[in-house]
């Protein structure tokens, strides 16, 4: 009898879950990697399934990004399939806080998609998504839901970061009398307090050993507000809202570029296969950090016909389905570089209005004569988040501050909505989970017309229902690069790996 039920349990699972198909999956990769203690640090690309020509048609690693004050959860391991056709589709999702904060941000914490901004109080997505309810999230302290300011996980330990207080699994282990921008990398939390002169604090901390940041700090002196930190090799570099860039490596801080007078300020950086990169104002486009100098990075983002090219901005980056992903201010525009044919393209504009003209940001006639900035109703995408469900994209105006009807009577309660509205792009095929940490790990990685999955030390991490029609499109993946890719190299060791294609091993 129970041999008949769980025959029975599989044969309507595999009728009604394309995840139980019998069938070998079209693509298998396992990896076991080493990747040691964790200190904070970025892990970088696992590997890449190339087909004969170079095009990349499979591939997995992990983002780390920060954009503007905060770092994405760099935990979070992404394994996709480039599709050769993806219909990309645009959801609008709901606007989480009210007119008088025009302004939202995301970050995944764990399994948990938040939504928040400047006065904190995350919201679970997901819990206004499905019975349409707004609560504050209960997996962070009421304490720490005010100015809550982004979470990092190290060693599996749950790292929440507050501009005066920084918690340990729920416990306080620094406390501050100055609003600070934190950063947890190589066994060392970096606390930056803007000012003029700001001040950078260095603490060396391990939170699987230590109770709290204790004991003096490394301390330097730099100009102007933090926006973002980045690591490139053996540095942390920092840069500031006045364009000042900083290297901190072995116990100095080297400035590396000073303000010229002019605009220039980062608001983003990832790595992207070997180069670091940065989102940048007033060229809307990217510019690349290498060897202490900064370059524009080629190709740039085009400017949208009709638009100025003046004042522009790249506001925040991602990798999401084997592609980079460039946010880009007045304007409120996505756009995708190609990681096969390096070429940029225009995926969607998130607001509908106005229509893009040569004005350097929207509205910006009808604020000429307005006591706020005539930039006030610029359109930004604040941050973009892939996961398993699809790419989310948070938005604001220029500050995320409120609607005034007396100084902004010429904007609609339809345009307004649309400042702080969160939106959904489907269709791009990956899963997303967080990993968890171990010094020694295997992870397995299926692809088949059905379902694609992500495996852990042998058990199920992800997994998503795909169309029976996907495959590979009619192509054949020849070869698997290992450690190389669009996430920037392995930060690990690979101590063994196997994968095969269509049955076949692949060398």
């Amino acid at each position: 009898m129970r041999v008949f039920q769980t025959a029975l349990i599989f044969l309507v699972l595999s009728i009604f879950s394309p995840c139980y198909a019998e069938n070998p999956p079209l693509f298998e990769a396992t990896l076991k990697i080493e990747i040691g203690e964790d200190l904070g640090q970025g892990l970088g690309t696992l590997f890449e399934a190339i087909d004969e020509h170079g095009r990349v048609i499979l591939g997995a690693g992990l983002n780390d990004i920060h954009s503007t004050y905060v770092r994405d959860n760099n935990r979070i391991l992404d394994f996709y399939y480039r599709g050769m056709n993806t219909q990309r589709t645009f959801q609008r999702l709901t606007k989480p806080f009210s007119d008088e904060c025009n302004g939202s941000r995301l970050i995944l914490d764990g399994d948990h998609l938040l939504t928040y901004f400047r006065e904190g109080n995350p919201i679970n997505l997901s819990q206004v998504q499905n019975d349409g309810t707004i609560k504050p999230y209960e997996g962070i302290s009421k304490a720490d839901q005010e100015a809550f300011s982004g979470i990092q996980y190290v060693n599996n330990h749950r790292l929440v970061f507050h501009p005066y207080r920084v918690t340990c699994d729920g416990k306080e282990v620094y406390r501050t009398d100055k609003g600070s921008l934190y950063y947890y990398v190589k066994g060392k939390l970096f606390v930056y307090q803007g000012g003029e002169p700001g001040t950078l604090l260095v603490y060396k901390w391990n939170p699987s050993v230590d109770a709290a940041v204790t004991g003096e700090p490394e301390k330097f002196e730099a100009s102007g507000y933090l926006f973002i930190y980045g690591t490139s090799g053996d540095e942390v570099v920092l840069v500031t809202n006045i364009g000042c860039i900083y290297s901190y490596k072995d116990g100095h801080l080297t400035q590396l570029r000073n303000t010229d007078g002019q605009s220039w300020q980062g608001y983003s950086w990832t790595a992207w296969y070997d180069h670091h990169v940065i989102g940048h104002y007033p060229t809307g486009s990217l510019m690349e950090y290498a060897d202490g100098k900064v370059d524009l990075f080629e190709p740039a983002i085009p400017v949208p016909p009709g638009a100025s090219s003046a004042a522009r901005e790249a506001q925040t980056l991602t990798i999401y389905g084997g592609d980079l992903y460039a946010g880009v201010w007045p304007w409120g525009e996505l756009w995708r570089l190609d990681s096969d044919t390096h070429a940029w393209e225009f995926v969607q504009r998130v607001f509908d209005k106005p229509e893009i003209s040569q004005d350097t940001a929207p509205y910006e006639v009808e604020m000429k004569d307005k006591p706020d900035v005539i930039n006030y109703w610029g359109q930004r995408i604040m941050n973009l988040v892939g996961t398993s469900d699809g790419l989310y994209i948070s938005t604001m105006n220029k500050q995320g501050k409120p609607y005034n009807p007396k100084t902004h009577d010429f904007m609609t309660p339809e345009i307004i909505s649309q400042y702080g509205m969160l939106h959904k792009m489907s269709g791009v095929v990956q899963v997303s989970k967080q990993l968890e940490w171990k010094p020694v790990t295997e992870l397995r990685f299926t692809y088949d017309p059905g379902c694609i999955r992500i495996y852990q030390d042998g058990k199920l991490l992800e997994e998503k229902n795909l169309s029976e029609e996907a495959g590979l499109e009619g192509r054949t993946v020849s070869a698997l690069h290992i450690g190389k890719g669009v996430y920037g190299p392995f930060a690990g060791k690979v101590l063994s790996s196997s994968a095969m294609a269509n049955g076949k091993q692949l060398n």
